[in-house]
Formats: structure tokens, C-alpha cells, sequence
């Protein structure tokens, strides 16, 4: 039994080149209600270059996207190295136990095996393998697998005033998939930049 929220948070890649990331990320923790924090770390530089390389040689939309979800690992480490307080997990189980018993941490999470191995299991439809799906979709699947309570997601920007998350995907705020599979989730904005937020 639960004894604290479980709250997921997508710390997006337009984030790294924030030379403020790190101080304001450890403020903005510890300035919410406890809770056992997983952050979900966006791909940023490194995913682009594979849209690039798509863009020019045609790998494929099913090759790319294993390719960033990859290299969401080196993100997921690249936060740890920056956020030594947190715990690297890469396995839905040892996540599963983290959010029953060891509450109050902060976890990165690398979610490769997630989405090999759990998400085709899911009730809800398999994340399509392609660049309609990024970590904003990746984030929102999570937090229904694991029964999060709030589903945070850490910008750079503004979003449309009074949007709800499907207004936001048709308005490229996020992934094309965004708006299902956030559907039903206790969803929050934050410009981390600005430290405003917004309940969606």
C-alpha cells in the first residue's frame, strides 16, 4: 500500500541547454508535496540527430524510433550524473517496488525495456513505433501503467492558455499522440525556465 503519491515527471531535452537546469530542478522538487518523483528525461540534441539522419537516408520511422529510445538511456544517465540523488532504474519491476516501498525517492528511469517488453502487454493500444510518439507519450504511458498521480511535464515554453492535452498535441506543444494517451491523467505544465506552471 501506497503511503505517497507517485509523481512522473518529463524533464523535456529543450532543457539541457538551460544552464540553469540542474538548481532549478532540485527547487522545483523540493518545493512540491511529497511524493516519490520519477523523471522521465527527453531526448533533446541526441534524438535530433537522428531525425536527421531519417530526414536524409530514409532509415525508417520503426528504426528511428528504437534508435531514440535508446538513446534515452544516455539521457536517463546524463540526469543521474547531474541529479546524483537520483536512483537509475531500468526495469518496470524494480520501478514498481520503488513506488510500494521506497517512497520519497527520485528516480530516472530508462524505459527501453518498458516499451519492449510491458507496453505491448498494455490494455490500451501499443505506442505506435514512429515520430508521432516522443517522451511526452512515452511519460503519459508510464503514469497509467503505474497508476501515478500526476503527470508532470517540465518545458521550456508557455503553453496555450486553457488548452487540454489533445488541444496541445494539434498544436505541436506535444508528440501527435499526446492527447489519447494522456487521456484521464492528472496532467501539470511547468516552464521550468520561468518556474510558471499550469494545470491542463
Amino acid at each position: 500500500m501506497r503511503q505517497l503519491p507517485v509523481r512522473v515527471v518529463k524533464v523535456g531535452g529543450s532543457l539541457f541547454d538551460f544552464e540553469g537546469l540542474v538548481p532549478a530542478l532540485r527547487e522545483w522538487i523540493d518545493t512540491q508535496s511529497p511524493a516519490t518523483h520519477i523523471l522521465i528525461a527527453g531526448g533533446g540534441p541526441f534524438t535530433d540527430v537522428v531525425r536527421q539522419i531519417d530526414d536524409r537516408f530514409s532509415i525508417g520511422s520503426v528504426n528511428s524510433h528504437w534508435m531514440c529510445v535508446r538513446l534515452l538511456d544516455c539521457t536517463t544517465r546524463m540526469m543521474v550524473l547531474l541529479l546524483p540523488e537520483a536512483d537509475l532504474v531500468t526495469r518496470f519491476e524494480e520501478l514498481e517496488i520503488y513506488c510500494q516501498y521506497n517512497e520519497g525517492r527520485i528516480v530516472a528511469f530508462s524505459c527501453e525495456q518498458f516499451l519492449q517488453q510491458l507496453d505491448p502487454q498494455a490494455k490500451e493500444e501499443q505506442l505506435p513505433q514512429d515520430w508521432s510518439v516522443t517522451t511526452d507519450s512515452i511519460a503519459a504511458r508510464l503514469s497509467s501503467a503505474i497508476d501515478a498521480d500526476e503527470l508532470v511535464l517540465l518545458k521550456s515554453c508557455d503553453p496555450i492558455p486553457l488548452a487540454n492535452a489533445p488541444q496541445l498535441a494539434l498544436a505541436g506543444y506535444t508528440d501527435d499522440h499526446f492527447g489519447s494517451v494522456a487521456a484521464g491523467l492528472d496532467l501539470r505544465w511547468v516552464n521550468l525556465r520561468s518556474g510558471e506552471e499550469w494545470w491542463i
